[in-house]
């Protein structure tokens, strides 16, 4: 009975890595990596033997060769899962050499001359025994560099993964949105593209923030909770602040709805705080308040809601932020 729920433990773990597992089809078939693609895919066929993918960090090339070696898995064929390449020079056991084998990070072993040396070594035997080989480098090594380090370099194949375009970019946040189960609308992909920090991993992990929250972020709308969640990850890079299209929006309607009682300053308090769901301390470092005295403003408009000339600025504000988030340029 136990070994029966023993056997059945390592099935379910089975399938679990499976599903985590990121094959061909989570990957974003865009210009700027499809070379790679069509790559890693004649090399998972056994039909180009040895492959070097020179690619920007974050950006699609330790996927790849999970998905080389997933597909090569689904076809029945033996293969080594892909390893880092300094692992793979420095420790001794290699028991299953004849396999075709994927190397991430080459670079990284060339920090250390000895493990270097040794890397090229083991290459050079694979290369003589005709065992299929896949590495890969960051762009920060030149395909000139790599094909002077690689043994028998006429015999490689090389492609390259390059900085995604702005329309790429967009592709890739709904592509990983998909692959995640999570429901984008426009803004939100577009905000995601333009003016999330860092790479490929970074709007994986921004997809993953909104989805701890909830899966369905497809109304339009919604890309105003969205900025408050992103918030520190979208903030300040390219001068571009969620903060500033709240202030010139309230601003601009105030300038024709404007409320006895109510300053502009309070509406937008409001609007960061109990729309766009900013913390206290970020709308006052914002606005040059205490964090009591934000939160102060802002409740004093929600108390006040029920005044009809105050609800009417405060839709049109929120319907402002809305359609000026819904730009390409946000």
């Amino acid at each position: 009975m136990i070994q029966k729920s023993i056997e059945s433990l390592g099935r379910v773990e089975q399938a679990a890595e499976e599903r985590r597992t990121k094959g061909f089809a989570d990957l974003a078939a865009i210009p700027s990596n499809l070379g790679a693609i069509e790559a890693g895919t004649r090399f998972a066929e056994g039909i180009t033997p040895f492959v070097a993918v020179i690619g920007a960090a974050g950006w699609g090339k330790t996927h790849l060769l999970d998905a080389v070696a997933q597909y090569m898995k689904l076809r029945g064929t033996p293969t080594n899962r892909p390893i880092a390449a300094t692992i793979y020079a420095t420790f001794p056991d290699r028991t299953d050499e004849q396999m075709p084998l994927m190397l991430d990070d080459v670079q990284d072993a060339w920090t250390n001359m000895r493990t270097k040396q040794e890397l090229r070594r083991l290459l050079e035997r694979r290369i003589r025994a005709r065992r299929h080989t896949m590495v890969s480098f960051t762009d920060t090594v030149s395909r000139q560099e790599a094909s002077r380090y690689l043994p028998n370099s006429r015999d490689w194949g090389y492609q390259a993964i390059l900085q995604p375009t702005k329309a790429e970019r967009d592709h890739i946040v709904r592509q990983i949105a998909d692959s995640e189960g999570v429901k984008f609308s426009k803004p939100i992909v577009t905000l995601i593209s333009r003016h999330l920090f860092g790479n490929g991993r970074s709007i994986q992990g921004a997809v993953h923030t909104l989805k701890l929250m909830r899966h369905g972020w497809s109304r339009r709308d919604d890309v105003c909770q969205a900025c408050g969640v992103l918030m520190p990850y979208i903030h300040g890079e390219n001068g571009w602040d969620p903060r500033d299209v709240v202030m010139d929006v309230v601003s601009n309607t105030f300038a024709c709805h404007s409320v006895e009682g109510v300053s502009s300053e309070q509406v937008c308090a409001y609007m960061l705080i109990s729309q766009m769901g900013l913390s206290e301390y970020d709308v006052a470092t914002f606005l040059g308040v205490s964090p009591t005295k934000a939160y102060a403003m802002s409740n004093g408009v929600k108390l006040q809601l029920a005044d009809p000339a105050l609800s009417k600025c405060v839709l049109a504000c929120y319907d402002g932020v809305v359609r000026s988030l819904d730009t390409d340029s946000c």
